[in-house]
């Protein structure tokens, strides 16, 4: 059964009315700031300690480490030093975003679940 929300914004404009079925409802959890968990097809990435994260395959098996560099309202944001990757988990977007040297990101795994 379609739920409707309102949203309304910082200068008291009219409120956005919008018909939301159950598949499109907006889940805001788990936020960026307290995820430790996150699934693509191919294989997940896991807190496994203070700003560690490893990445595993799909059959479990550990593949590599990254080291959290930041989390904003949006993303966890992770660096391999030892390959000079860095990764972006976009839990606003639900894509893994992968970049080299620093350089620009692209997506690489849609991410089809989070936990936190």
């Amino acid at each position: 059964m379609p739920r409707i929300v309102a949203f309304t914004n910082a200068f008291s404009m009219p409120k956005l009315r919008m018909r939301l079925s159950p598949q499109q409802e907006i889940n805001p959890s788990p936020f960026p700031l307290n995820v430790s968990q996150v699934q693509v097809p191919n294989g997940k990435y896991v807190k496994t300690g203070a700003n560690v994260w490893s990445e595993y395959d799909a059959s479990g098996k550990p593949t590599y480490k990254f080291r959290e560099t930041n989390r904003d309202a949006w993303s966890v944001y992770l660096n391999d030093p030892s390959r000079n990757v860095q990764l972006q988990l976009d839990l606003h977007r639900k894509w893994v975003s992968y970049g080299e040297d620093g350089g620009p990101k692209r997506d690489l795994y849609r991410i089809t679940s989070a936990k936190g």
